[in-house]
């Protein structure tokens, strides 16, 4: 699961000493006079370090990005190469902290090459991993992991175990995120080894939880909930909430997805007590989404409704749009087994707009990037003057409430009384306006289900005549024509092949409007032979079906096998494809369909005003079910088919 990994990038942790804490103003103050009465030359270094140092702790990055800036033009007319590396180095974790991290990469590159000309390659190891880290932030996995090895190298010329322990952690999160997982499980080894006998641990409790969620990644399920336990107990030891949380969180989900309620259950319930201590949005939102589903799970409705609404309020809260879409999902099911069923349709219809929501944003975000910098000194500008202009209304504006409150609490009773009203007669209408629309909506679908039986009615009636009738006087045509001694044996044997390739046609059609598969074998086994016929025909086909439950389909494997057949007989004949990906998945009561293919494609919106037959037919089966259809093509895009089909549970 990946939302197990959470860790934090700390850009300057093989610089900065993390066991003198720089925390008071006047001190700082006091570093700030002597540096700007320091004498200008070499010996400036080691003060200008320390206030670098300072202003790093005390989070004031823009001047620690000017006075790295004067260090850098100060050493350089000095030409001593070693003040301006680390002046370039601060500079550069400035800017890294300022989000301007092209600018940072290239500082940390001079800085390498000044380490390499004064031979300094210990700190030239600080510029790689800190460049390094920069690419990790931005997704640049194989540079990242470039930048981890140079300075690894380094480190074990110098047998700097400690900084060893540190970088192989990042490069095994390289390997992680790239999916190299047997090499990841290697390097957290080796640096769990180190670690012991360095007796880090702080760090070595961060390697457990690393290995622990990368066990669940390949479904190593026992050593996940190991690891994460061994990093649980040192944590503990060592007093740090923040990431006892974490862990309690990760074996919390691992124990749910198991099945395993009680231990999920009891994991989350001492998660939550950390969490009230600190009153964190992000955990208790997720926290409680766990518990409502566990509490679902365990048919305990009313707990599950608790913990789900209010998981709801903490993602509003924190803004977490995704928690807050799976969380309503989850209250559907809760409100409904409630008979709240109105809430329930209201928490499923919110559900469903977040989804669209998080696909828009997704969509927006790139155009959103590109555009940040311009927005904000158009921001900027657009306050300056709202401030002048908001100055100058707030004195007209004050003169004014006095009066407007006067009018507003005179007439606030009568608009009260009136509006109470309009509301109660509006529900009504609403709720009258309700009822008539769901009466004919049940009276489209009865036609329509009507209709889509005496349809498979008729396809059965046909099927039986060309199977029983056509078949068998071709049959007997055949051995009549076997039998005539007229005619030249060429004309003979043409007749005989032309009769057999119409009794091959007749079986197919035969077979197309009543799959003797379907009946026999099932839903899967039918359309396996579907795909094996479109095989033989030169197509690439591939099927996958997961989780089918055929027995709870009942009656509507023939509609699914009727929807795909005429799914499959459009990609080909319509869309001209050469592949189809064909894919059936059940979960949570419903079926999932999906029918890919790399064919020309069309306008959704044009076909459905032509009202074509293909297009009706699939969505008229799919309604008929009570389902949902997307179509997703584009002309010369090819097409995606999206179905989602209820089933009784």
């Amino acid at each position: 699961m990946r939302t197990l990994s959470q860790y934090t990038i700390l850009f300057l942790s093989f610089l900065l000493p993390i066991t003198t804490v720089y925390t008071q103003d006047s001190e700082l103050d006091s570093l700030k006079a002597i540096w700007a009465k320091a004498p200008k030359d070499t010996s400036s270094y080691v003060i200008y370090e320390e206030v670098l140092k300072n202003l790093y702790y005390a989070y004031e990055i823009e001047t620690m990005r000017d006075l790295s800036q004067e260090a850098v033009e100060l050493f350089q007319k000095l030409d001593y190469p070693k003040g301006i590396q680390r002046a370039l180095f601060f500079k550069a974790s400035a800017l890294i902290y300022l989000g301007q991290n092209e600018e940072a990469l290239v500082l940390f590159k001079e800085g390498r090459e000044l380490c390499f000309q004064i031979k300094d390659t210990l700190s030239a190891a600080n510029h790689f991993i800190n460049g390094g880290l920069v690419y990790h932030r931005v997704g640049q996995w194989d540079e990242a992991l470039k930048g981890y090895l140079s300075a690894y190298k380094i480190y074990e010329q110098y047998d700097s175990q400690e900084n060893l322990s540190k970088v192989l952690n990042n490069i095994a999160s390289i390997y992680r995120t790239q999916e190299r997982y047997e090499e990841a499980i290697t390097i957290y080894d080796r640096s769990i080894k180190i670690k012991r006998s360095l007796n880090d641990s702080l760090g070595l409790a961060n390697t457990y939880q690393n290995l622990g969620i990368l066990y669940s990644y390949i479904d190593e399920m026992e050593l996940s909930i190991k690891y994460l336990n061994d990093a649980l107990g040192l944590y503990t030891v060592l007093e740090n909430d923040e990431d006892v949380i974490k862990c309690l969180n990760a074996l919390g989900s691992i124990y749910m997805n198991l099945g395993c309620y009680e231990e999920a259950w009891d994991v989350l319930l001492e998660a939550e007590d950390y969490t009230q201590k600190d009153k964190d949005i992000w955990n208790a939102s997720a926290q409680h989404y766990m518990l409502g589903a566990i509490a679902l799970e365990k048919r305990a409705y009313q707990e599950a409704e608790s913990y789900l609404e209010s998981s709801i309020l903490h993602s509003q809260q924190g803004s977490l749009q995704k928690n807050l879409q799976e969380a309503y999902f989850k209250l559907s099911g809760a409100k409904k087994e409630l008979g709240k069923h109105k809430s329930a349709y209201d928490a499923l219809l919110q559900a469903y707009l977040l989804q669209d929501s998080l696909k828009e944003e997704r969509r927006l975000a790139l155009m959103e990037e590109m555009q940040a910098q311009y927005d904000v000194l158009a921001k900027e500008n657009e306050l300056a003057v709202n401030q002048l202009v908001l100055e100058k209304r707030t004195q007209q504006r004050n003169m004014l409430i006095a009066v407007v409150l006067s009018l507003v609490l005179m007439g606030g009773l009568l608009l009260y009384a009136f509006l109470q009203r309009m509301r109660i007669a509006s529900q009504k209408e609403e709720l009258q306006q309700q009822r008539i629309i769901q009466l004919q909506q049940d009276q489209q679908l009865t036609a329509m289900n009507a209709v889509i039986e005496g349809e498979e009615k008729e396809r059965m009636r046909i099927a039986s005549d060309l199977h029983d009738s056509l078949g068998g006087l071709l049959t007997a045509a055949k051995a009549h024509v076997s039998h005539l001694s007229v005619g030249s044996a060429q004309e003979v044997g043409k007749a005989t092949k032309m009769i057999d390739e119409a009794c091959v046609e007749v079986r197919r059609i035969s077979h197309n409007m009543l799959p003797k598969a379907l009946s026999i074998s099932g839903l899967e086994a039918a359309l396996e032979d579907i795909v094996v016929n479109i095989q033989q025909q030169g197509y690439s086909c591939k099927f996958n079906a997961v989780g089918l439950d055929e027995k709870r389909l009942g009656k509507r494997s023939l509609a699914v096998y009727r929807i795909l057949q005429e799914l499959i007989n459009n990609a080909m004949k319509h869309a001209n494809a050469g592949k189809l990906n064909i894919q059936l998945f059940m979960r949570d009561d419903y079926l999932f369909i999906t029918v890919e293919d790399d064919g020309v494609g069309f306008d959704v919106e044009s076909a459905r005003l032509k009202k074509g037959l293909g297009l009706s037919s699939v969505e008229s089966r799919v309604k008929v079910m009570n389902g949902e259809v997307e179509w997703d093509s584009e002309v010369g895009e090819g097409t995606s088919v999206s179905i989602r089909i209820p089933v009784d549970a």
